[in-house]
């Protein structure tokens, strides 16, 4: 009975996991992966492409039934009153209660790889539907990470709004002071105040793009709009170096819309042979046994039969011809499809990369703007109480630091943003296992690798 605590432990751990992240009136601190496991857990997106496969999966079960044998049962009972029948204006007794009993047994013995044929192309079928998944899976990640990043730069304006409207009120009561001491006109004071009228607006505004930006993000996790979170900085934001065509690489080995599309070829190589042998022989063993009333009570009381049966199509309404047509056609377009997703992909991975390139730029130069914007600030500022100034060096100087801090707040994120739509480009959440986080199991025997499609026969 020690031990029982102890088995315990793993499922106790495992509840709390699963356990409902926000509670109401709990205010949670969250991180990028825990936002992005809410997102995986909680998104119905995931629901629907799990449905297809499970769905895909019973279709793999009605095909394989094929080769499973076939067993039935009848039975059939009458009763006759009375028990003679009239017939010729002569009575004639028959047998007032009737019954039979028969149990078939019935087994495809070879159809010449026909339902093979049939049974993989059911199984890359649902591996394309496993890829499909992969892709909502990263669409997921990737709009709770554009969603994370979006609070956090607009908590940044946030501060950047209230910071503007301190800095104005500041300015205000120095005008204020200024001519009441008869050093300025009045005329500093009533403009001065327009300036702290429109920077409270800014506060009022950066405050509604931030309570609008938290309900995107909880929709995106599939939680309450109204439940109380916050989100933490990011521990590292340091510039990575890129590589493009390690990127372009990577993207086309493992980015799953490639590889359902290539999956989905190979289905439809399996349909055409499938198709073909649509003409091929069967040979089917049956064998039944029966037992009736008529016989019942003489030496020989049961019927056994067994025999062989070897079906050779000779006339199909050109059956077979229609479905390997069929998927001639849908083999030709999934190749099409192939080669458009392909450069897609490949077009993604470069605007990801030169997007990165270029936030990276902007988070050095806003930075060297924003320090050069403060010290043109502090400048006017001293002029300004000094005499020697008027109010508007004052303001125009305010209004390029606050233009300086929200651009150096947008290039912080939109560098950010750009590092995650580098690896949606090229996939790089693909193998990362999110604490928590259901993903599609991997078929029998695992994905199979890629073909190169570009080098079969299309």
């Amino acid at each position: 009975m020690r031990l029982l605590p102890l088995l315990l432990l793993p499922l106790l751990l495992a509840a709390l996991l699963r356990a409902p992240a926000l509670r109401a009136g709990e205010v949670r601190t969250l991180d990028e992966g825990e936002c992005i496991r809410l997102g995986l857990a909680g998104n119905p997106a995931l629901g629907v492409v799990k449905g297809k496969i499970a769905e895909l999966e019973g279709r793999l079960n009605e095909v394989t039934t094929a080769r499973k044998p076939d067993v039935w049962f009848e039975g059939s009972y009458s009763h006759t009153d009375p028990p003679y029948s009239f017939r010729g204006g002569f009575a004639r007794a028959i047998q007032q209660n009737a019954w039979s009993m028969i149990l078939t047994y019935e087994q495809l013995l070879m159809d010449f790889g026909k339902t093979g044929k049939y049974e993989e192309a059911a199984r890359y079928n649902i591996r394309s539907a496993r890829e499909e998944y992969f892709t909502a899976r990263e669409d997921i990640i990737y709009r709770v990470r554009q969603g994370y990043y979006d609070i956090l730069k607009a908590e940044g304006l946030v501060k950047v709004a209230r910071e503007n409207l301190e800095t104005a009120s500041a300015s205000l009561k120095v005008a204020n002071d200024l001519v009441d001491a008869g050093v300025s006109p009045q005329f500093d004071v009533i403009r001065t105040e327009v300036t702290v009228a429109q920077a409270r607006q800014g506060v009022v505004t950066a405050e509604k793009n931030l309570s609008l930006a938290r309900r995107s993000l909880a929709t995106v996790m599939g939680i309450d709009l109204e439940a109380p979170f916050e989100v933490v900085m990011p521990k590292n934001l340091a510039p990575k170096t890129l590589d493009l065509e390690e990127g372009k690489k990577k993207a086309l080995e493992k980015r799953p819309e490639l590889r359902q599309v290539a999956l989905l070829i190979d289905m439809y190589k399996e349909t055409r042979e499938a198709a073909l042998r649509e003409k091929n022989p069967s040979l089917t063993f049956s064998t039944y046994y029966e037992r009736d009333s008529a016989n019942a009570g003489t030496p020989i009381d049961y019927t056994w039969n067994s025999s062989l049966t070897f079906n050779v199509p000779i006339f199909d309404k050109r059956y077979a011809r229609a479905k390997e047509k069929q998927a001639l056609g849908s083999l030709a377009q999934m190749s099409a499809t192939y080669d458009d997703v392909k450069r897609r992909v490949l077009l993604e991975v470069s605007q990801a990369y030169l997007l990165h390139k270029e936030a990276l730029e902007r988070v050095e130069l806003t930075k060297k703007q924003l320090e050069s914007a403060e010290e043109a600030k502090s400048v006017a500022d001293v002029r300004y109480e000094a005499g020697v100034s008027t109010v508007v060096e004052v303001l125009d100087a305010q209004t390029a630091l606050i233009t300086s801090r929200t651009d150096y707040v947008n290039s912080l994120f939109d560098y950010a943003l750009s590092v995650a739509q580098w690896e949606r480009a090229t996939a790089a959440s693909r193998d990362i296992d999110y604490a928590g986080a259901k993903t599609a199991p991997a078929p029998s025997g695992g994905l199979p690798p890629r073909r190169d499609v570009e080098k079969s026969e299309r």
